[in-house]
């Protein structure tokens, strides 16, 4: 009878199925384990990119907001002076606008810690103006290569914050005045930084350089 039951149950059992042994099922693990590392570092790295990617999108965008807003202010400017060295030698660079009641008011636009700053005072002003600074934009930098253009390319454009001033001895009095902005947009990430330049040039509308005066706003230059 015990004979019986032990064929009977071989042959309910299918041909070559004896079951899954430890050794399968640890091999099964470790491959899980493998394809499981695999795709958590791929999405990790994914994550890394993208991350990085949008913060170098917002540093550019600050920027470049930081230069819409400040294109119509300089477009109206009367004077720009030639860039330099502030306050603990960050670069520096003023221009004069009028104000609705007619008075002419400085502006300095200063790269300080990362940061696009600009602060205002009347042009008649005889103390140094009080250190109340509007940020523009922040994680900008100065560029690290000079500014492409040279004196003949462009002899009226003042150049910030890399100090690379033209002479405007020998140009017509009439020539409006320009100021290029460059500046590098920097993004820090878990594989690095990635820098981005951006740059605009303006032309101050009511300015020339007969009229310039590089001492009209030079009150604040070196007050932190």
């Amino acid at each position: 009878m015990k004979d019986r039951i032990r064929i009977w149950a071989r042959r309910a059992l299918p041909r070559g199925d004896a079951g899954v042994t430890m050794m399968d099922l640890m091999t099964a693990m470790t491959v899980m384990s493998i394809v499981g590392a695999i795709a958590t570092g791929g999405l990790i790295e994914l994550y890394q990119m993208t991350d990085a990617t949008d913060r170098m999108d917002q540093a550019q965008s600050q920027a470049s907001l930081a230069y819409a807003n400040l294109q119509p202010e300089i477009g109206d400017a009367y004077d720009i002076s030639e860039p330099g060295a502030g306050a603990g030698g960050d670069p520096s660079v003023e221009y004069v606008t009028q104000d609705a009641s007619g008075q002419r008011v400085c502006h300095q636009l200063r790269l300080s810690g990362g940061m696009l700053k600009l602060r205002q005072w009347p042009a008649s002003a005889t103390t140094a103006p009080a250190a109340t600074w509007r940020i523009l934009a922040s994680e900008l930098s100065a560029p690290a290569t000079p500014d492409p253009d040279g004196t003949a390319a462009a002899p009226q454009v003042l150049h910030f914050p890399d100090y690379s001033t033209p002479s405007l001895a020998n140009l017509p009095s009439a020539t409006p005045m320009q100021l290029r902005i460059r500046l590098t947009a920097t993004a820090s990430g878990a594989k690095g930084s990635t820098r981005r330049d951006t740059q605009i040039t303006i032309t101050a509308a009511n300015s020339a350089v007969g009229w310039h005066d590089p001492t009209a706003c030079s009150l604040g230059r070196n007050t932190p």
